[in-house]
């Protein structure tokens, strides 16, 4: 007479009771995401390795417990396995570390490479709505499955970085600065120009005079004083620096040209800051 060995828990490595099985993992299009990897394990066993990962945050890459075993364990697998409440945390931690990832992506250095990358992931990718995963479709159409489950519209889901990230980056790379100050822009260049004129004349930073200059062309008449006035002080000084620029060159008797004698540049430096003045003044 044949006996049968009972099968044990790969964890706890008893007789297996209430088993659970790592079986074949497919998105709701039908791609096999996990196949079978015939590993046995108790419920409860199951449910005490994945609730700790989740309680030591650890909630990306929950594989198999079986030590050579590739098998992932994907949301689904989680939501099986675990109380409600610690699976509301498993999704909070799960969101909040690809959101993490993304932030990442517009503080690392913003090369001509990097900004490429950035502008690729916005024009060809969506951000799941649900765990915030960035997806790229290959093909097919706009019924999207995400590995944590969601079903969404590819089509209409949020882009990497928003609508404008497009005006962003350009505006980064037109002015080599950085995404997350060209993003303080919304990507609108006439603005940014507009809040560097301003942050000069007031001598204050670029985000007070961005404030400045969004009041002052929304209407407001204290904000619109205060760019009058500025303005005015700025065309003073330019008049006081044209005449000593004149003054200079009539004291050396010397045309306004370039040339080695230390006169001379000197008479031509005062002229050219004039000169870029009136040009900040009169594109205000």
């Amino acid at each position: 007479m044949e006996c049968s060995t009972p099968l044990k828990c790969g964890i706890c490595l008893e007789e297996l009771t209430d088993g659970v099985a790592i079986g074949q993992h497919k998105t709701g299009n039908g791609d096999v995401l996990r196949q079978d990897c015939s590993h046995q394990f108790c419920r409860a066993c199951m449910s005490e390795y994945v609730s700790h990962r989740i309680s030591e945050h650890r909630v990306f890459d929950i594989r198999c417990p079986h030590p050579t075993c590739p098998a992932q364990l994907f949301e689904a697998d989680v939501q099986r396995l675990v109380t409600p409440d610690i699976f509301a945390k498993y999704s909070a931690l799960l969101k909040q570390d690809f959101t993490a990832r993304v932030d990442h992506l517009f503080n690392a250095s913003h090369s001509q490479d990097h900004l490429e990358t950035l502008r690729v992931l916005h024009d060809e990718s969506r951000i799941c709505p649900k765990c915030g995963v960035i997806l790229q479709r290959s093909q097919g159409c706009n019924s999207m499955y995400c590995f944590c489950g969601t079903n969404f519209h590819y089509a209409s889901a949020a882009r990497v970085g928003g609508q404008r990230f497009s005006s962003v980056l350009k505006l980064a790379a037109q002015e080599s600065i950085s995404i997350a100050q060209a993003r303080q822009f919304d990507g609108d260049y006439a603005r940014f120009k507009r809040a560097h004129q301003l942050a000069a004349m007031a001598r204050s930073d670029l985000e007070a005079a961005d404030r400045l200059g969004r009041r002052a062309s929304a209407g407001d008449e204290e904000a619109r004083a205060l760019v009058a006035r500025l303005r005015r002080e700025a065309r003073a000084a330019q008049n006081v620096e044209a005449e000593a620029c004149t003054a200079a060159a009539f004291a050396y008797e010397l045309p306004l040209l370039s040339g080695d004698d230390p006169a001379t540049s000197k008479a031509n430096e005062d002229c050219s800051k004039s000169t870029i003045s009136v040009n900040q003044v009169k594109s205000l």
